[in-house]
């Protein structure tokens, strides 16, 4: 190809697609710009981020995917720490073993999946429908507060959504099933509390070609096996013993620790509280009776998916106790499907209603989504429940500096204990649903120099003779009490 041909060439493509590439780049400017300006603050970190970060430093280091509790001492049971799989965390400890440990080096490999994500949308949905309709899909994610909410933390929602994307392209569009499993083993293993609910969803799908149904699903099983077998490789060294499957599957029946017919009595009532259950209830709706409308059997199929998994993950949500980000990834597809779910509404009420035929039904629905996003970006700067907090960093830094060479001990923060980079501390911690993680450093026969503790704290009451008779009070920073061993 001559050069004065290529240039034609992408002239032509660019004028050609010029409207989508100017929203694409103005779309990535916005992310960027309120991404970059609270990157590390909004959202604050939390546990199991940094729960993720700890496990990627570990992989980094010593080549384990578990939890750190003292100087080369292990949980042994990672499997129920991996509450976000190897899809994400092992990446970020290959980045740990280039550049260094860095909270700054997560959030930003985290803002690099949320574009990666976002250019999948694109490609996808404009593979599913058009380039406009994809547009308007990415608008609407790029808009929704808890895509940073979550996208920006080290997680694994957005790295399994991405991977969802691609199994729903595979399956609806190339027909490849063991493409298929190949990425949807990969988005189970990145969130498997999130992603197991695919299964039945993709289950009931298929159920609609009975004949076909056990070939397609051997398919599909034989496609996850090999990110299966990666997860059971890092997650244990007896992948044959009874007691490690069953202590996975009794942590994930139940990964709250807490009565599930209250957690269902009291969401369930609180349902007219949550703006976002009754937004997306609305939305939803406008899927389903789109669904009636739409002719193509695999945007049917799509449609069929996206409604079954949502009921699937609102029901696991009611079992919670109110925890909104089981229904994170049942959000962002009903976000990329309505964009095409009101334009066939348009046009569905075009036919009807005489006065619409003046009206071009794709112009009507860019003026709706987008009226949406703008609904969508006023919530994000004035409502959106999304924390700010740098005390974590700052704490870390803190005792990094003060205490490089001490044996500091961490009482029940995961989120300080984390960000240290000191290699002689150690810590207890308790997270929800599974063990004690670690001894008390207080009760240990030798202490540790320097002691981190929140003023109210269950570890450092029932060591509160210790702490009395043999440290003393430095200071209070940062919210932490800091003390020191007497001499």
């Amino acid at each position: 190809m001559s050069k004065n041909v290529a240039q034609g060439t992408y002239q032509t493509l660019i004028a050609k697609h010029r409207w989508p590439l100017l929203c694409g780049v103005l779309i990535f400017l916005f992310v960027l710009g309120l991404s970059l300006s609270t990157l590390t603050t909004k959202p604050r970190l939390w546990t199991d981020e940094a729960a993720s970060i700890e496990l990627s430093k570990n992989f980094a280091t010593d080549g384990v995917l578990d939890f750190q509790f003292a100087p080369g001492k292990y949980t042994g049971f990672p499997y129920l720490l991996q509450s976000t799989g190897y899809p994400t965390t092992v990446p970020l400890a290959v980045l740990f073993t280039v550049f260094g440990f860095s909270f700054t080096l997560a959030r930003v490999y985290m803002l690099v999946w949320m574009f990666l994500a976002l250019a999948t949308v694109y490609m996808v949905v404009r593979k599913f429908f058009d380039a406009h309709v994809a547009v308007l899909s990415v608008l609407l994610l790029a808009t929704f507060a808890s895509y940073y909410a979550s996208g920006r933390t080290v997680v694994g929602e957005i790295p399994g959504f991405l991977f969802l994307l691609l199994a729903l392209y595979w399956w609806l569009e190339k027909k490849s099933y063991v493409v298929t499993g190949f990425f949807m083993g990969l988005a189970l293993v990145a969130k498997p509390s999130v992603f197991l609910l695919v299964l039945p969803a993709v289950f009931f799908v298929l159920t609609r070609e009975p004949r076909r149904l056990i070939p397609r699903l051997f398919q599909v099983a034989v496609g996850m096996t090999p990110a299966g077998l990666a997860a059971v490789a890092l997650a244990t060294d007896q992948p044959f013993s009874l007691d490690f499957w069953r202590q996975v599957a009794v942590f994930y029946r139940n990964p709250y620790s807490s009565d599930i017919f209250a957690n269902i009595s009291h969401n369930l009532a609180g349902f007219l509280n949550s703006t976002t259950l009754i937004y997306f209830s609305v939305l939803f709706l406008v899927v389903l009776v789109a669904r009636f409308l739409v002719k193509r059997k695999e945007t049917k199929w799509l449609y069929d998916f996206v409604g079954i998994y949502s009921l699937i993950s609102f029901s696991y949500y009611l079992r919670s106790p109110g925890w909104l980000r089981y229904i994170l990834i049942a959000e962002l597809l009903i976000l990329i499907v309505l964009p095409h779910a009101v334009f066939t509404l348009a046009c569905y009420a075009q036919k009807r209603v005489k006065f619409l035929r003046t009206f071009q039904m794709a112009t009507v629905t860019v003026y709706l989504i987008s009226a949406l996003a703008v609904l969508q970006v006023v919530q994000l700067f004035t409502a959106a429940d999304i924390y700010t907090s740098n005390q974590a960093m700052m704490v870390a830094h803190y005792l990094d500096k003060i205490y490089s060479h001490a044996r500091v001990a961490v009482i029940d923060n995961a989120n300080v204990y984390a960000l240290l980079t000191n290699p002689k501390r150690e810590g207890v911690l308790a997270l929800t649903g599974i063990p004690v993680i670690g001894k008390n450093p207080l009760l240990n026969p030798v202490l540790p120099q320097v002691v981190v503790s929140f003023p109210e704290d269950r570890f450092r009451d029932e060591a509160k003779d210790v702490l009395a008779a043999r440290y003393r009070f430095v200071e209070n920073y940062q919210g932490f009490d800091i003390f020191e061993l007497k001499p």
